[in-house]
């Protein structure tokens, strides 16, 4: 029962893999590897499917480990940037803050500028009747 659904389960791997078909093996193949354990008497290895499919579940580990390492080197960049964004727009809001309120005493003082030169022209204009008229009193 269990060698079924492994060998199901080896089947579908191979069809999504999609591995070519297994060499063919000489035919002295699974007596020499059963009686000995090791091929050193087969003039060629070839490496069974199970073998060829172990190799690409280990370069998939490894790939899936490398993509594993990456992806928490960028979640950390993007955690680093996203901070510092958060930052920066904290800066930015004092800023236009500040800004605002600098741009309102400007506006006041420029009022008040104003209003300091009216009255200034109006004490002056005062000043000049009243030396005229000292003049004129006096000629």
């Amino acid at each position: 029962m269990i060698e079924k659904r492994i060998k199901r389960s080896l089947a579908q791997l191979e069809r999504m893999l999609r591995l070519p078909p297994e060499p063919e093996q000489p035919e002295r193949y699974d007596f020499e590897y059963k009686r000995n354990g090791t091929m050193t008497d087969t003039p060629e290895y070839f490496p069974s499917r199970l073998d060829r499919l172990e190799q690409i579940v280990l370069g998939l580990a490894e790939r899936q480990s490398n993509t594993q390492q990456q992806l928490d080197s960028l979640t950390e960049n993007v955690n680093r940037v996203l901070a510092r964004s958060a930052i920066l727009d904290d800066v930015l809001l004092e800023l236009r803050d500040s800004h605002e309120i600098h741009q309102r005493n400007f506006e006041e003082h420029q009022r008040n500028f104003d209003e300091n030169q009216r009255t200034t022209n109006a004490a002056l204009q005062s000043l000049e009747a009243i030396l005229l008229q000292l003049t004129r009193n006096h000629s």
